[in-house]
């Protein structure tokens, strides 16, 4: 989705927020009309005041008057093909959980599954620094029936080994491939590799991780 659509989209949720809020729970009556003054409503004011280009007429272009304050804020970089708040959203959540993870007292015993989730992501996070384990790879391939892999020679059978790799357990296992429309040139298309993503665990099977 490009990032001006993304702005409208942005705009319009911040302000449907302030309208739907309740006025006699968080408002304060001044005149015919209640303002709102929570410290929510403050953000999100000052969201819809950066996101407003005042230099534009918005009878001329109403468009570039809503969200053109919010377009010349956020660059998308390189990287990156598309950006909207719910991208920022995201980064923030992603830093918070960092920060949350990386701080709390690992617990190995009578585990909740928030322990779990310390002691997960602080494993991931040593890996780097165990150094190669050629054993531990060894014992998952024998694990999976790859009980002759590797072989570690100067023939041809290297790539073979890699080929019999793939065709048990796919390039998907390690990557997710797909080919789709060049955002920044429509007449192309882009072959995107990217992590691989994990199923969602619902509410139930933490609940009764048993069934």
């Amino acid at each position: 989705m490009p990032a001006t659509n993304l702005a409208v989209v942005a705009f319009l949720s911040t302000w449907a927020t302030l309208v739907v809020s309740k006025p006699a729970e968080i408002g304060k009556t001044k005149g015919d009309y209640t303002v709102c003054e929570t410290d929510v409503c403050h953000q999100r004011a000052k969201l819809i005041n950066e996101s407003i280009d005042e230099c534009v007429d918005p009878c001329e272009d109403f468009y570039s008057y809503a969200c053109g304050g919010w377009i010349k804020r956020h660059n998308i970089s390189e990287s990156k093909s598309w950006t909207g708040t719910f991208n920022l959203l995201r980064d923030e959540l992603r830093e918070t959980l960092k920060s949350i993870l990386e701080n709390m007292t690992l617990v190995y015993e009578c585990q909740n599954i928030t322990d779990k989730a310390a002691v997960a992501y602080n494993a991931c996070m040593a890996v780097p620094g165990l150094g190669d384990q050629p054993d531990v790879m060894r014992a998952i391939m024998n694990m999976s029936g790859l009980t002759h892999w590797p072989i570690t020679n100067d023939t041809e059978e290297m790539f073979e080994n890699r080929t019999e790799v793939l065709n048990k357990t796919t390039i998907f296992t390690v990557l997710s491939i797909n080919v789709d429309r060049d955002v920044k040139n429509l007449n192309s298309n882009v072959i995107g590799l990217d992590q691989i993503e994990f199923n969602t665990v619902g509410r139930n099977e933490l609940i009764h991780p048993e069934n």
